[in-house]
């Protein structure tokens, strides 16, 4: 044993495997025995995933500790994982604009303030496992990541191509309902993240964080149309707040929602966050068949609230069928029965149902609903380019009555009539179709009567130079 006097050792043992900051990720720490095993575990998975997760094979490399990713670093995508430098993958191909995968990248910063990282990391870890719980519920395989410095990434792998937008769109659904989910590497065609096995910016490794044997049947068998069309249908309501846009969702503020078809054609309100339970009254109401009656004073009443209840919960009648059928609402077929009427509740079901969505939706007019705008289209505007096509039908009708021997004297440039008096044309007792003018007006409103072009009283000159609206004739 030696002993150094007045002099300054150094280790001989290779550096931290995280040397900016050393504290912030510890392989031992984190239930890796030494770097040495965090660094085989993320070469295991780059081979294992991240070919399958690029939409290209190609890979972006960071020289400046993963601030920027520019494209001019781009390379082709190696078998190994880039040791010295972070690195991101291409989300989308841009050569077809479509996708496999949808990329949910879980910040923790995006939930926290600098202040209060320690105190939001429950509802960050919240957030990922109730995530994770909603993608098991729907059917849908994934693969999951983890940072050094606490960051996730969750892979859900489809086995066709996608557009683009429709994944990116989905993707803004999700983080309606977790705020955590950063949507920026599916914001663009030109998207990027950072792939399991590559470099952190921080130091260390993304190694997986999901079994091995779910992470094979993630990649090896992607997920097909029934788990695609299961996320539609559970992020509907956060779907149509995404298609609405931010400055319509200002302008309409916090209103009724719009309906939409089910698979079935059977409308439906979806609600944000999913469909939700009954209240306990209503819920009691639906198993037992037995209400308060100062609430709802008949079984009308009660059976109306019940299903209210449910489309304002974002339920579907195809959902409401299922929980008569397995007798969860054994109750509520009995709110139905009569004697005299064995099959009423399947009669009466189907247009109670469309009641309730409309009262639930604001649609004041049920009978027309879906067959005609829910709000009524505003009265035509008889400003600019109107007037000028009414003007354009006014000049149609003179150059076919100036073409009828019996409409009236031939007619030149200049036309003697009064166009504010003459609204359209009514067929005459010949066959002919002649100039109208209207001559009085009545209660019921105005009447017309026929009258030849040269006998339109207080006879008025409306030349084309006049037209000054008019931008083409």
């Amino acid at each position: 044993m030696a002993r150094v006097t007045g002099q300054r050792i150094s280790s001989t043992l290779p550096a931290a495997d995280t040397p900016r900051e050393p504290e912030r990720f510890s392989p031992r720490r984190a239930g890796y025995p030494n770097a040495l095993e965090a660094a085989e575990n993320a070469a295991v998975a780059w081979r294992t995933v991240t070919a399958a997760l690029a939409g290209t094979p190609h890979v972006r490399l960071s020289f400046d500790g993963g601030r920027t990713y520019p494209a001019r670093h781009v390379r082709r995508l190696p078998a190994e994982p880039p040791e010295s430098w972070p690195c991101v993958v291409p989300v989308f191909d841009p050569g077809t604009a479509t996708g496999r995968m949808l990329v949910l990248d879980l910040d923790p910063s995006r939930i926290s303030s600098p202040g209060a990282a320690q105190r939001c990391r429950p509802v960050f870890e919240d957030q990922a496992a109730g995530l994770g719980q909603l993608l098991e519920r729907l059917g849908a395989r994934y693969l999951a990541d983890v940072a050094p410095s606490g960051g996730r990434h969750i892979y859900v792998m489809f086995g066709e191509a996608l557009p683009w937008r429709e994944l990116r769109d989905l993707c803004r659904a999700l983080a309606l309902r977790f705020p955590a989910i950063d949507t920026a590497p599916m914001a663009g065609l030109g998207g990027q993240i950072v792939p399991p096995g590559s470099r952190h910016k921080s130091g260390g490794w993304r190694v997986l964080s999901t079994p091995v044997d779910s992470t094979l049947a993630a990649v090896e068998h992607p997920n097909g149309p029934q788990v695609w069309d299961a996320l539609l249908n559970e992020f509907a309501g956060e779907l149509q707040q995404v298609e609405i846009g931010p400055v319509d969702r200002f302008h309409r503020g916090t209103g009724p929602t719009a309906p939409e078809l089910d698979d079935a054609g059977v409308p439906w309100v979806p609600r944000l966050g999913g469909r939700a339970p009954l209240g306990a009254e209503l819920e009691q109401a639906a198993r037992t068949g037995r209400w308060d009656r100062s609430h709802y004073p008949g079984r009308s009443e009660a059976r109306m609230a019940v299903l209210g209840a449910a489309a304002a919960r974002g339920w579907r009648l195809s959902e409401v069928r299922s929980a008569i059928a397995c007798g969860v609402w054994k109750g509520l077929p009995g709110l139905y029965e009569r004697a005299s009427e064995p099959a009423r509740m399947e009669r009466l079901l189907p247009l109670e149902w469309r009641k309730a969505i409309a009262l639930v939706a604001g649609s004041e007019n049920p009978r027309n609903w879906l067959t005609s705008d829910v709000k009524p289209r505003p009265p035509a505007d008889h400003r600019g380019a109107d007037e000028f096509g009414l003007i354009r039908q006014w000049v149609t009708g003179i150059s076919c009555a100036g073409r009828r021997p019996r409409a009236g004297p031939e007619m030149g440039p200049e036309v003697r009539c009064n166009p504010p008096a003459a609204r359209g044309h009514r067929p005459g007792r010949d066959g002919l179709r002649v100039l109208c003018a209207r001559v009085r007006d009545t209660k019921s409103g105005p009447a017309f009567v026929p009258e030849p072009a040269d006998r339109v009283p207080a006879p008025a000159v409306f030349s084309a130079v006049s037209l000054t609206r008019c931008s083409t004739w």
